[in-house]
């Protein structure tokens, strides 16, 4: 998790007290539009140079910190995502004045969220498993024919990632959504972390080349490939570096 300094929550905290029914939200949870208003204006602070997309993971993160020391709890997804879309409306961030742009990058902070939220709530397991709509059956022999094919000692080439990206168009049977970008860079991580000899480095290049040629040869239903694939290529090296953080935290942790 990229925790804030305690200091800074107990701020808040004092902050958030005075200027909402602290208590009574916590024996009944129910929070208010100028409660969200509050919250969000507060998750705002860490980001006085506006929102961007590499922002999301940060974003996220902070918001789940701030409403688990607030509350000692994170029972509150529905209200978190009320929180970040919140504060992405504040932003006012030329980045995001494009209410298309605007609506993509929610959904992808939202994506994160209930991962965060799942990984968060004390069974680990639950946040590495995909999606019930996701076709899984064949990829991972796919992936293991394209692993043996890889010469030893030597990173993917340009092919073997772009025929990965092609092999994980079988996944998605209700075709690609935002939603679904956090399982993708989860995908490509499982991949590369089975070739041998990959740096932390060549593992986070391949997983944006792998993402970037599965955006551009797949069609998002009802949405302009021009107006979505730059969004979405933005958006990945920060989802990507936080995957990768996650992974080194819990490989550290034994």
């Amino acid at each position: 998790m990229l925790d804030l300094p305690p200091q800074h929550f107990e701020c808040m905290y004092s902050q958030i007290s005075q200027e909402t029914n602290l208590n009574a939200m916590m024996i009944a949870p129910s929070f208010s539009e100028a409660q969200i208003l509050t919250f969000a204006e507060l998750v705002l602070q860490e980001f006085s140079h506006g929102v961007t997309w590499s922002d999301i993971p940060s974003l996220v993160v902070n918001t789940v910190t701030l409403f688990q020391k607030t509350f000692g709890s994170i029972d509150f997804e529905q209200v978190m995502a009320s929180v970040i879309s919140k504060a992405v409306d504040l932003s006012n961030s030329f980045h995001l004045s494009n209410p298309f742009a605007n609506s993509i990058f929610k959904r992808l902070s939202h994506a994160l969220l209930t991962f965060v939220c799942a990984e968060a709530s004390q069974d680990p397991a639950l946040a590495a498993l995909p999606k019930e709509d996701l076709n899984l059956a064949n990829l991972s022999q796919l992936a293991s024919a394209l692993i043996d094919d890889i010469a030893p000692g030597m990173p993917p080439t340009s092919d073997q990632l772009r025929q990965y990206a092609v092999d994980l168009q079988t996944v998605f049977n209700d075709g690609f959504q935002a939603a679904d970008v956090v399982h993708l860079v989860l995908e490509c991580h499982q991949f590369v972390s089975s070739v041998s000899d990959l740096s932390s480095q060549d593992q986070r290049a391949c997983i944006i080349e792998i993402i970037d040629d599965f955006i551009d040869i797949t069609d998002i239903p009802y949405v302009p490939d021009f107006l979505v694939d730059p969004l979405f290529k933005l958006a990945v090296p920060s989802l990507v570096d936080f995957v990768l953080d996650r992974e080194a935290k819990m490989t550290a942790m034994g």
